[in-house]
Formats: C-alpha cells, structure tokens, sequence
C-alpha cells in the first residue's frame, strides 16, 4: 500500500524507479546478500539494497509487495510523464586515466543529467556494435589495453553524433583516429644540414596509455589522438641520431630524403635556405642581357647559354652541379641533360655562344650575332630570351639644336645627350636603347660639334638647367657653326677675349685706402666686370703682386673669404687697412660664432670642411678662395666642399695654378664655371692626355679657352721697377762616409723598386719612401734612423754661405721641408754667433716672430719649414733665400723665395738652391724644369707638359 511508506521513502522509490525502471512488468527472480535480482521485462536487472527500502508492513520479502505496488503505481498516473522522460536521452563514453592505463565507461545523459547506464536504450547500430566490441572493458571496468586504445579511438571517431559526446579526465574531446608521432625536423648545420626526429609542436599534453591531446590546426581544436612512433626500428633508430647532408647533397636530402620520410611523419624545415623539389624537365636557355649606360641607353649585349629547370627558372646546371636559383629544386633527369648538351653542340654556330660561358658583345658586333641568336633559339628545347629578343635596326640619329636667345636644347629622337656623348667618347659606332632600337651614331656631326656642345650642356645642368653667363662665348662658337644668330648678350662679354684692352674702368670703393699701381687697376677692372656679369675668375698673378689688396676691392657685404689657417691674420690686416669701413668675422676655433651682419666672413679651408653643412645654405655675393691651390686635388673633401658652396661670383687667387698636373687646372675652373671644361673625364681626354703627349692644338684649344677666365701678370712683365731676382745653384760634394751612406742606400733600394715599377707591381708609398731616404742622405746623415751625425757637407756650406752673407750686413730666409733638418741646422747658427729666429708647425706667436726679424737688426736669419713659411709672409727685409733641400714641384719653392722678392723689395734677391753632386737632388732639378713647362703650356706659349711618371720615378732611383 503506498500509503503506508514513509514519505521520505515515497521520493527515494520514485527516484530509484525513474533511473531504473522502464518497464511495467517487474518478477523478483532470487535474493543475495539483501540485494534482489529482478526480471524487468524479461530482461535481468539488479535491484537496488534492501536497506533502501522501508516499509511498516510486517512482510518478510524485502522489498515487500506495499512496494512492488508502488513501483507498479508509479507507473501509472503522472509517474509514467516521468519514466518517458528517463527514455529520452544518449550514451556518453567516458574515458579516464587510471593508476595503470585508460579506462571506459558509459552512462545514460538525461536534461544534462549522467545516469548509470542500464539498457535504457538499446542505443544505435554503432553503440550496439561498440558494445560487442569492448563489452569486456565496458562490463568488467577494466582498463583498454594499449594494443586495443587506437582501435577504440577509430571506432569512437566513426560516428559524428557520438564524437561530440565524449569525454576524457571529465572534459569534453573530440578523437581522431589518426596516430600521433614524432616529426622529422631539417635544421642548418655547420657542414650543411641535419635532419632529425623532434616532439610535433602540435602536442600538448599527454597522458597515461599513450594518449595525447593534439592541437588539430583544421578544426583548430584539440582532440585526443594515440600515440605512436609510426616509423620502422632501424628509421627511427637513423632519425633520432641525425642525418646530415652537406651543401652538395642538397638535391639528394631535397629530392629524396625528404619525401620519403614524409610519406610516414611530417617534416618541419627550420631553415629558409633549403629549396622545395618540384618536377620539371631541363631545357636550353640563351639568355641576353643590355648592360645598361646612360638613362635610357644599353652599353653592350650579354650572351650565356644554359641548362636549365623550369619556366621562370628554378635551376641551373652548370658543369654537371645543379644549382637552384630560388626556393626550388627540380628532381633531375641526368640522361636528358645529356642529350640536350649533346644535341645543342652539334648545331651550327652554337659554338659562338659556348655552355655557360658569358660573353659580352659591343654594340657594333650585335647585327653579326642577332641572326644567329634568333637562329638557335627556334630549335626545340632551346628558348632565347631577354634584351636581343627586342633589338632592331634603325636610322642615324639626327639631333635638333635648338637655340633660343642665350639659351640651348638638344633632341636626339628618343636617346639622352648624356648617353650620346658617352657613347661617342667612348668611341661607339651605334647606340642601342632601352626600347631596343638600335641606331648610327652621327659621327661627322659629333667629330664638328659633340664636344662643345657637351660642355654647353653639362654648363647648364651645372647652373640649374640655365645657361650661365660664362658659356655664351661657346655658344656664340657653335652658334657660327651651325649658321645661327649669336646669343643676344654675347656682345657685353666681348671685352674679355681682347686681351682686357677694353673692360670699363671700375668705380673703386670709397674707403679704400691704397694707391694702385696700374696693373692693379686693370685687375680691379677685370674683377669687377666678372663680378657685374656673374663670371667666376682666377687672379693668378705672379707671387707678391698683390692679389689681396685687389680682390678686397671688390668685397661687398655677405663675402666668404676661404684661405689656409697661416694667413687669416694677414687678411683680417689687409682689410683694417685697406677697407676699414669693412666689417670681418673671423670664423674659426673651437668657440667659433657665424656673424652674419659682417660684410665678410673670413675661415679657413679646414673650417670650410667641417662646417659646409652650414656654410653651402648662404647665398654669399661673392665667394673668393685665397691659394686656390689647395683645391686642387677635385676628389679632395676640400674641393667637394668648396663645389658646393652659393655664390653670385667666385674668385680664386694662385700664383701657383698648376703645380704638378693640369687636372689641377680643372679643378679650379669646375669651382668656378661648373662645365667649361666639361666632366673630368672629358678634360682629361680632350687635353690633358693630348697634352702630356706633346699635342700642339690641344695646348692650343685650352688656352683659347680658359683665357677670359683667367688673369695672369708676372713680376718681370709689370713690377719694372722691382729688383731683379738671381736663382742659384750651390753644389755640395759628398764626404767619402756620405756618399757610402747614400751608394748603401741607393742600392738596397734600387733593384726591387725598379723591379716592381717595370712590372707594375709597385705601391707608389714605397718608391716615394726610397726617394725620401734618398734625398736625407744627400743632405744629412743625421736624418736617417738609427745613424748619428753632428754635421753634413751641405750644412757646412749652408753656414759657411750665411757667415759670409750675414757679415756683410744681409738678411736670409732658410727653407727646409724637415723641421729635424731646421733642428741639426740650429746648432752651426749659434756656433758661429748668426741669431735667427724660426717659424713651423708648432710656433704658436706666427707674427712675434715675423716682427722679431723686421725690426732686430741683428737678427739676420729666418728659418723656416716650407708648409708653414710658404704662403702667407712680406720678408722682404731679406734679400738672400736658401732652398736647403730640393723638390720636384717648384712651384713650391717659388712660393717660398717669393717671401722675399715682391712688391716693397729694393734689393736684389739672390735665390739659392744648395744641391749635392751626383744624387737624386740633381736629378730633381731636371724635373722641375720640365714642370714649370706644363705651367707654361696651359698659361704661356709653351709646346708641351709633364707630369710625375713611372719613367720620372725610375730616372730619380738611378
């Protein structure tokens, strides 16, 4: 009766029935140990333990019929709702790890409830067929053998309904019937790479039983796999040592290795240089190359013939060695690559175009080899490619000139005036674009005009796409050439080309405070006029005729003054006493402060280096550039900086401009009419070579050229009443220890620096260090290391000269390149009672000691190193100079004697050069003649220049 069942025991039946119930015919069929074994339609079951059942009945069968009743009541009414409801539900397979492995079990899932699972439903085909197949671990709860774990996984995988109700440590996994392994790995190595087993990255945890959870990067989730090494015993034995394969068994790991371990485990390349194999069949490649000129022109064609893989190419083969050009590798046919080579010499002129042999072909060479190209490029398995494909024929270029008032254009159909020059100076016949098009250059037309008109053209570019005022002269040249009217303002300019007879008088500032002398004058006026039409121009007179007081009359506000550090002092005099109403800011030292109110802005060229970022931003009136020498050298970062620098007007001052080679020359006239004499290459082949080679008309066209640009006066030409000026040479007569001293020394050194130069071997720093060592023997033993010497037979006569000088009421200058020379030199002075006093490097009161040897009448000798008392000094208290050691350059030398002989001399000044007999320094002398020829030749009427050669150098070591 369930009436008479507590009510707490109502609920607990209810409960037990709804788990365990789902059938209305219930038979108790035995009873063990309190529990009672049930027949629920028809099928066994076991009942739950008496002690779960109460009752207040007095029946001894327990559970007692009050409650088999009840049961059979629950199922009536609104307990049968609930018994349907238990039907309603799925399987869970839940696996788990145990101390010793995996293990299953299933429960019943029911509103998100778990039940145990007793037959509540028969389940699918797949959870009948699972049953029968792991009815042992599912009844028994026992665990699933590792031979049987990836057998249930494959099983559990089959059906998608179940895979999502699977749980593993209670967490929701899907599994995957695919094992889970090693991985090979394909690392750089120091012998080339290594390729070897490795943990997949894709493994996240693992567990007991040889599971894992594996990070599946398609469905990107984790899912439970087995694991497995997959691999053979002896492969995973080789793998797990390493496998290593050099650079040349690329293709072997790559082609072969490679995929055969793949076909088992994934390979992870942990390397960006190994390439990928693909298939492919090999060809004959002719590929052709246009080395490129100029902007818009092809120098020459480039030919090489290949075997190759792939269309675009993946690799080459080149003697038998494959070599991939990207990330791929082709999988070789070696049989076919043979035939092909084979096949490819055996046609007719291939052997023009030789297996992998790059050759190069001029442009007047391309219509011999275009024909035959295109001829092996139609046989089968050879493909021609590249710039030769394009290349045709076509008509002469024919330039238009166009010239339009004080301007210029050239057209050239389609070509660059740069790439025509270039060609043309490079001695081409043709031109060839980039379009392909191939054409006649205009040879007459070019061997008439090229070179002006390439210098008009680089003139402009210069100047900012417009023609400057200086390169009207060639325009008005070519404008006769070509039967055009002159430019419109040629006639201003016309003064310059008739020997400066006609420039205008110039207006000479108000607070100059000078008289000059008339060549002065005239040089005003020339500075003036170039300064009015914006002209650049050297003042290159002659040392001591005053260029500074010149070139400070036409300074005007916002003028950049560049000199070397010895003379700064000497402008900013020169200017508080000739131009006293100009203010000056002397910008230099470490504290240095850019006044840019000042008229003039005086630096040095070290300055001008360091501080050209600032300097080149000003727009300056006029820039002048004082012993303009020292831009000489144009690759120079003193020469660079100063190209760079903005100005209305620039002057350079040199009594010296060529020293050595007429590049020099050049250098200056690029800072001042950027393109007058065109590049540099185009000087050096237009003149300085012909030149050097004794080539009357080149000397002759350079000097047509550069001579409105440049102002030259000699002292003998225009300081008539100047002193004349005696050169002498003191010869000196070795001692028997000196000249064995210096025949040891010429002939340690002779035969290995004249071997090296006939051989062209020699490194100039060597043969100029024999000379050095040379030229101190010829002086003083003293000068070289590791020999003392108190004396030398040049400084006895060079003392001997100075008593007898100095007694006889004179003042003498003595110059030495070695301040160590000055040093042995000094000792002789005070011996003899001579005072002098000495200027170098390291003298830090410049003028005390020019002052000292003004005004001290007893002292009668200025020494002096040549760099520092070169430039710079008014000495003309001396009229005795001494050159104790000789030099090639003797522009140097005349700087230094020109300390003395100039302008405020009244004495005649006797210039002595002290050289030994029969060494270098005789030898030197020849050369300084054949120096001063190239001066002559770029400035005077001389015929012919020199420079210092090979043969030079191999005439002073004799």
């Amino acid at each position: 009766m369930f009436e008479h069942i507590e009510k707490s025991s109502q609920q607990r039946v209810i409960n037990k029935a709804k788990r365990d119930l789902s059938s209305s015919r219930i038979e108790v069929c035995s009873e063990h140990n309190g529990e009672y074994t049930l027949l629920v339609d028809g099928h066994l079951d076991v009942w739950l333990a008496t002690d779960e059942w109460d009752c207040s009945c007095t029946s001894k069968l327990n559970p007692c019929h009050h409650v088999m009743m009840s049961v059979l009541a629950i199922r009536s009414g609104s307990a049968v709702q609930q018994e349907q409801s238990l039907v309603q539900g799925h399987i869970r397979y839940k696996l788990f790890e145990t101390s010793s492995g995996i293990g299953i079990k299933r429960v019943w899932v029911s509103e998100s409830e778990e039940y145990p699972f007793s037959n509540q439903s028969k389940g699918s085909t797949y959870d009948q067929s699972l049953e029968r197949l792991f009815s042992y671990e599912l009844i028994e709860d026992v665990n699933v053998s590792k031979e049987r774990l990836h057998d249930l996984l494959i099983y559990l995988a089959k059906d998608n309904n179940h895979t999502s109700d699977i749980t593993f440590n209670n967490q929701s996994f899907p599994v995957s019937a695919e094992l889970a392994g090693p991985v090979a790995m394909v690392q750089d190595h120091t012998r080339g790479f290594i390729i070897r087993l490795a943990k997949d990255p894709n493994i996240k945890a693992t567990y007991k039983g040889g599971l894992v959870s594996y990070y599946n990067k398609k469905t990107k989730q984790n899912e439970i796999r087995k694991f497995d090494r997959i691999l053979s015993a002896q492969a995973y034995k080789t793998l797990a040592q390493g496998m290593i394969y050099s650079q040349d068994e690329i293709q072997t790991l790559v082609c072969e290795a490679i995929p055969n371990i793949k076909k088992n485990i994934p390979v992870f390349l942990v390397t960006k240089v190994l390439p990928t194999a693909v298939e492919s069949d090999p060809y004959i490649l002719i590929e052709t190359t246009g080395k490129e000129y100029g902007k818009n022109s092809v120098q020459s064609v480039e030919v090489i013939t290949k075997l190759v893989y792939g269309d675009p190419v993946i690799a080459t083969v080149t003697n038998g060695v494959l070599e991939p050009v990207g990330k791929a590798i082709p999988i070789r046919d070696i049989q076919k690559e043979s035939e092909l080579i084979h096949q490819y010499r055996n046609l007719k002129l291939s052997d023009r175009f030789p297996m992998s042999v790059t050759r190069e072909f001029p442009l007047d060479r391309l219509q011999d080899i275009l024909g035959v190209l295109k001829t092996l490029g139609a046989h089968e398995n050879v493909k021609l490619v590249g710039f030769a494909t394009k290349i045709t024929l076509k008509e002469e270029l024919e330039p238009e000139v166009n010239v339009v008032e004080d301007d210029i254009s050239v057209e050239w159909n389609g070509a660059e005036s740069t790439d025509i020059f270039d060609a043309w100076a490079n001695n081409q016949r043709f031109i060839l674009l980039r379009d392909g098009s191939l054409h006649h250059l205009p040879e007459n037309w070019l061997a008439e005009n090229g070179a002006l008109v390439r210098e008009l053209l680089l003139a402009k570019e210069k100047a900012g796409d417009k023609l400057p005022s200086f390169a009207l002269f060639d325009l008005a040249k070519l404008c006769k050439q070509l039967n055009h009217p002159p430019p419109a303002n040629l006639d201003n300019l016309r003064v310059l080309t008739g020997d400066f007879t006609g420039i205008p008088p110039a207006t000479l500032p108000n607070d100059l405070k000078a008289t000059l002398r008339d060549y002065q004058k005239e040089g005003v006026n020339w500075l003036s006029f170039l300064k009015e039409t914006k002209i650049g121009g050297i003042l290159a007179d002659d040392m001591g005729l005053g260029k500074t007081l010149q070139a400070l009359c036409v300074l005007e506000h916002q003028s950049l003054v560049v000199a070397p550090t010895s003379v700064l002092h000497n402008w900013i005099s020169e200017t508080n006493k000739f131009r006293p109403n100009l203010s000056v800011c002397l910008y230099h030292g470490t504290g240095r402060e850019l006044d840019k109110e000042a008229n003039v802005i005086l630096t040095s060229y070290a300055i001008l280096r360091n501080d050209i970022e600032t300097l080149q931003t000003i727009p300056w009136k006029v820039v002048v550039l004082d012993e303009a020498q020292a831009i000489k050298n144009p690759k120079s970062l003193t020469a660079q900086a100063a190209f760079k620098l903005q100005s209305d007007v620039r002057l350079t001052l040199t009594g010296t401009p060529i020293e050595n080679r007429l590049t020099e020359l050049w250098s200056q006239i690029h800072f001042l009419c950027p393109g007058l004499l065109g590049g540099h290459g185009d000087f050096v082949r237009q003149y300085e070579q012909p030149i050097m080679e004794g080539k009357e008309d080149a000397a002759k066209r350079l000097r047509n050229k550069i001579k409105p640009f440049i102002l030259r006066r000699l002292k003998r030409e225009v300081a008539v009443e100047l002193p004349p000026r005696t050169n002498q040479v003191l010869y000196c007569t070795l001692s028997d220890e000196e000249r064995k001293t210096y025949d040891a020394i010429r002939v340690a050194t002779q035969q290995d620096i004249v071997q090296k130069l006939e051989s062209g071997d020699l490194n100039v720093m060597n043969a100029l260090e024999a000379l050095l060592r040379l030229r101190q023997a010829a002086c003083h033993q003293g000068l070289i290391p590791t020999i003392e010497a108190n004396t030398s037979s040049k400084v006895q006569a060079l003392t001997e000269k100075l008593e007898e000088v100095t007694n006889s009421g004179h003042k003498a200058l003595v110059f030495s390149q070695w301040t160590s020379l000055l040093n042995l030199i000094e000792p002789h002075l005070n011996k003899k009672g001579i005072q002098f006093v000495r200027l170098d490097g390291s003298t830090k009161d410049r003028q005390g000691v020019v002052n000292t040897f003004k005004n001290d009448e007893q002292c009668s000798v200025f020494l002096s190193s040549l760099k520092a008392g070169g430039v710079g000094l008014n000495l003309t208290e001396a009229d005795h100079v001494f050159l104790v050691d000789p030099w090639w350059n003797p522009a140097v030398e005349d700087q230094a004697a020109d300390r003395a002989h100039r302008i405020g001399q009244t004495k005649s000044v006797i210039v002595y050069r002290l050289v030994s007999k029969d060494t270098v320094e005789e030898r030197i002398l020849l050369l300084q003649d054949r120096k001063r020829q190239l001066a002559e030749t770029a400035l005077g009427g001389a015929s012919k220049g020199a420079t210092i050669t090979k043969d030079d150098l191999l005439e002073l070591l004799k």
